[in-house]
């Protein structure tokens, strides 16, 4: 174990000594990215790399193969990549292919591209294998080829098979081999130099399969072989070698190197074929070694290292046949990405190689599944699971129902499946409530479908089938109030589908076909407000008994959504109620009778959201005793979809949008919709009914089908802005005909 590994466990100690060490409570439902930062005070670095999402490019953008061997940024601006069928060049929207051509001398040498180098005149260098080495002419489009011939007496490669190239800074191309040693390759007279291992030179090539090449500050070569990393001295055209000895812990870690990289202040980092990374420092010639261990969750999460970058922001992401690490030099951990790579369904999260562009683009290879790129700069919401694993067993553990937050702040959240969970994002703990048959205390159904906190800190849970329940926080147990056909003082019905708190205090329960309950705290018991069976269209009822969600109108009124009912004003003091309905041969009523959310802002203007009719905002009537009338707004207005699932405002007067074609910010001021898919980090496109909500610091939570998206909304409006002013600067000044890489979200405006 190394010195800095020590440092790292001491870290962890200690900071899980501060917390409840059961795995149950602990959030493992917040990316591996908040774990790390939470056990090793990382959280600046974990803050910025919480919300990656990788966006995944393959055949159907053009790729002429998923099997990426090589990434290159060129002098123009252009993307190059290597695969076992072609070169790529991408311009930002499409790929151009170069493949060899058999009656083409001036083609491309051979399809499998495994290196790309460019020179200080900005000429591009091609390794393959079998076909030599390639000098791309910008200029011609053409290819100049530079092969083994053992039949001519002028120098030429030593083999056909190319592993690896590197341009150096005076413009001399070495070529890494796959069984012949380095070459030199003079790219003015096309003079080769041969680099052979020999046994009875100390000083020449330590072994004649080159892995990696890189070029030191002080002008020498680093090479790394199947049998240990050497330097190489220009000027005495020596070899000096750095292998593994077990009797010295502070040697090479492993002789079988896979990737080279030295960092802005000089320090050379080498990637193993398995036993980890290691940095070697250039004053005392000794390496530090990072390995993987099982029991420290910060440490290098696979020992096989093939890729190593440091970005234009000084950080270090290292690629592993595991997945994609980011490591926090100050500290020695690492912060783990794999999960981001598996959202982008790349099929394997094995890293081959890493590049970061001009623009600040992430781009990465893995072993099957070809290209991911991550742009840091466009707007990407935090994505939260509430499982504990894939193994736990829960059913329905990441379908997010419902939200409520506590006076402590804690977070709870309701799950389809698997019951109530509390987080503390603070102590960055949780607490799960779950139903247990045996406990009349516990909670009466794991299926939870609304939740409240009242003025008086009471938490209200709302369930499928269970009723209604109210958990006692101190003493961690529920009391259930269920439906009795007995006692016209239960609730309503055991299904619940909304939970308002009105202006005087009152709780008013929304149920499936039992109408509207409302709480009396002085008797412990409801009354019920339902259709009439006797008059089903007794206009002064509820149209529904199906009550999806309520909200204050007036002092002395409140609005009532249903399902397939319409929506209704309702007077609580006599229990009637005024119904609006769709009328379909009037565009200016309720676009829809199924109501899923209601929204009244602080002009007293009602919004409403609907299945299938989108978004309607109330407006008045021509006349003082006219019907109000409905303005709405839907797909062909530019919303992602007709059913909006909730409404959340933001501090700008914007009001956020949950449907299922993803997340939607609509300016009402503009009348414009700027919308959110998967790509932008959401949990999926699929939202679910009831499952928002604002907290007292403003933060917005929408739940769905995979988890739940929690965020500022005036932080992701000001990475939007600057996404798209980036996006108008690079449009207004494009290189060759160059167009953006990745656009940000962009409003949609009413026609």
């Amino acid at each position: 174990m190394t010195v800095t590994q020590v440092r790292v466990k001491e870290v962890i100690r200690a900071k899980v000594a501060h917390l409840d060490q059961s795995s149950q409570h602990l959030d493992w439902s917040l990316l591996l990215v908040v774990l790390a930062a939470a056990l090793l005070a990382s959280s600046a670095m974990a803050a910025e790399t919480a919300a990656i999402r990788f966006e995944q490019l393959s055949l159907r953008e053009g790729l002429s193969q998923v099997t990426i061997l090589s990434i290159h940024e060129d002098s123009r601006g252009h993307l190059w990549f290597g695969t076992e069928d072609g070169l790529n060049r991408y311009d930002g929207e499409t790929f151009r292919v170069y493949r060899h051509d058999p009656s083409d001398p001036s083609s491309l040498p051979a399809d499998y591209v495994r290196a790309i180098a460019e020179d200080n005149t900005g000429k591009l260098w091609l390794g393959t294998e079998g076909g030599g080495v390639a000098r791309w002419d910008p200029v011609s489009d053409r290819f100049v080829r530079y092969r083994e011939d053992r039949d001519s007496a002028a120098p030429r490669l030593a083999s056909d098979y190319v592993r690896t190239l590197l341009a150096d800074r005076q413009g001399t191309i070495w070529v890494g081999l796959r069984d012949a040693g380095l070459d030199r390759l003079d790219p003015i007279s096309g003079e080769t130099s041969h680099f052979r291992h020999d046994p009875a030179d100390e000083h020449s090539l330590a072994a004649d399969q080159i892995t990696a090449l890189a070029e030191g500050r002080d002008g020498s070569l680093w090479v790394g072989t199947s049998a240990g990393l050497d330097r190489f001295d220009p000027e005495s055209g020596r070899f000096f070698h750095y292998r593994h000895n077990p009797a010295d812990l502070a040697s090479l870690g492993d002789d079988r190197i896979r990737a080279l990289f030295e960092d802005a202040t000089g320090r050379l980092w080498v990637g193993t074929q398995s036993r980890g990374l290691d940095r070697l420092d250039p004053a005392t010639q000794r390496f530090t070694h990072y390995r993987h261990q099982a029991e420290v969750p910060s440490s290098l999460g696979d020992d096989h290292v093939r890729a190593i970058l440091e970005d234009a922001r000084g950080r270090l992401w290292v690629g592993t046949l595991g997945g994609l690490d980011l490591l926090d030099r100050g500290t020695g951990s690492f912060t783990h990405l794999s999960e981001a790579l598996t959202a982008a369904d790349l099929g394997d999260t094995g890293v081959l190689s890493l590049h970061h562009d001009r623009e600040g683009i992430l781009w990465v290879r893995t072993r099957h599944e070809g290209l991911a790129r991550w742009d840091e700069r466009s707007p990407s919401f935090p994505h939260h699971r509430v499982a504990t694993s894939e193994a736990s067993g829960d059913q329905g553990g990441d379908i997010v129902t419902s939200f409520a937050e506590d006076d402590e702040g804690h977070i709870f959240i309701g799950t389809f499946g698997a019951g109530l969970t509390r987080v503390d994002r603070v102590a960055r703990k949780v607490v799960r409530f779950r139903s247990d048959p045996d406990n009349p205390s516990s909670l009466s159904d794991d299926r939870v479908m609304a939740l409240l906190t009242d003025r008086r800190g009471r938490l209200w849970i709302g369930t499928k089938e269970g009723g209604l329940n109210r958990l006692d926080a101190a003493k961690g147990i529920f009391s259930t109030y269920r439906h009795d056909p007995n006692d016209p003082a239960s609730l309503g019905a055991d299904g619940i589908m909304s939970l308002f708190e009105d202006s005087a205090g009152v709780l008013w329960v929304g149920t499936f076909g039992g109408g509207l309950s409302r709480f009396d705290d002085l008797t412990n018991g409801f009354s019920t407000f339902t259709t009439d069976p006797a008059n089903p269209d007794d206009p002064s009822a509820l149209g529904s008994d199906r009550v999806t969600c309520v909200t204050q109108a007036d002092s002395d009124h409140l609005w009532v959504g249903t399902d397939g009912g319409g929506l209704a004003l309702f007077d609580p003091e006599t229990g009637r109620a005024r119904s609006f309905r769709h009328q379909p041969e009037d565009s200016s009523t309720l676009p829809a009778d199924t109501v899923l959310s209601l929204y009244r802002d602080s002009s007293g203007t009602l919004w409403i959201g609907t299945r299938g009719g989108g978004l309607a905002k109330m407006e008045a009537g021509p006349g003082a005793a006219s019907a109000p009338r409905f303005k709405t707004y839907s797909e062909s207005e530019g919303l992602p979809n007709a059913v909006v699932y909730a409404i959340r405002p933001d501090n700008a007067g914007g009001l956020w949008l949950s449907t299922n074609n993803g997340l939607s910010r609509f300016d009402p001021e503009h009348e414009t919709f700027t919308n959110f898919d998967i790509r932008h980090g959401l949990q999926a496109n699929e939202f679910n009914f009831g499952a928002s909500y604002r907290s007292a610091g403003g933060e917005l939570f929408f739940g769905g089908i995979n988890g739940y998206n929690a965020f500022y909304p005036e932080r992701m409006l000001a990475v939007q802005a600057r996404s798209a002013s980036r996006s108008s600067m690079r449009l207004a000044s494009v290189i060759d005909g160059r167009t953006l890489r990745s656009r940000p979200p962009q409003p949609a405006a009413r026609p």
